[in-house]
């Protein structure tokens, strides 16, 4: 069986001589492993097969705990960096208040800012994505739909977070619109290069703008 597994293990790196040499390495250790294992009584074979795959979950768990960390770590870092604008911003506001109206800052109870919900009927957005695109003889990126109806539709903007808002619940619709035939998506779901839409049907209403 030795004997055996060595030749079968110089074939198989002769085989993989030309892959990189992370592949060889992996490749080749697990047929090693695999012989070990098999040279083994069939007792200790599994107990050993067992262990391994034991260690190899809680490897995983190690993995997983690490990326989490630091993920955690750079949200901290981003939220310090808030923090720290934040901060800046009220003493230069405190020092405004107490000097200007002899107000005890710490009075001022904290607010927490909360982005506004998109309130537009789900018929008026839509019409107005086909009725937009409907006036181009090209297609249009998810770009342009944004800054046309954030600035049409009067879409909360304000903030960050308004801002995401509004371009989630865009994007939602236009998902549904591409499920529903009215429009066809030019770009792969999977990439995260420029949006691209092209209308498909006419919208069954008036549109009045112009060809661009």
């Amino acid at each position: 069986m030795r004997r055996a597994a060595t030749s079968f293990n110089e074939t198989i790196g002769a085989r993989l001589s030309t892959e990189r040499p992370c592949v060889r390495r992996l490749t080749v250790g697990a047929f090693e492993l695999w012989f070990t294992i098999a040279g083994m009584g069939w007792h200790h074979g599994a107990e050993l097969a067992r262990t391994i795959r034991a260690r190899a979950y809680a490897f995983g768990e190690v993995k997983k705990a690490e990326a989490r960390l630091t993920k955690l770590g750079n949200e901290a870092k981003a939220a310090e960096k808030v923090r720290a604008d934040a901060m800046a911003k009220v003493a230069a506001l405190d020092e405004e208040i107490a000097h200007r109206w002899k107000v005890d800052p710490d009075r001022i109870r904290p607010i927490n800012r909360t982005p506004r919900r998109l309130i537009k009927r789900h018929g008026s957005l839509t019409s107005e994505i086909l009725d937009y695109m409907g006036s181009f003889k090209r297609a249009v990126t998810t770009i342009e739909l944004t800054e046309h109806l954030t600035r049409v539709l009067a879409l909360p903007s304000d903030t960050a977070e308004e801002r995401e808002e509004s371009r989630r619940t865009i994007r939602h619709r236009l998902r549904h619109l591409v499920d529903d035939g009215w429009i066809q998506r030019l770009h792969k779901r999977e990439t995260n290069g420029i949006g691209k839409w092209a209308l498909v049907k006419q919208p069954p209403k008036k549109s009045s703008q112009s060809q661009r």
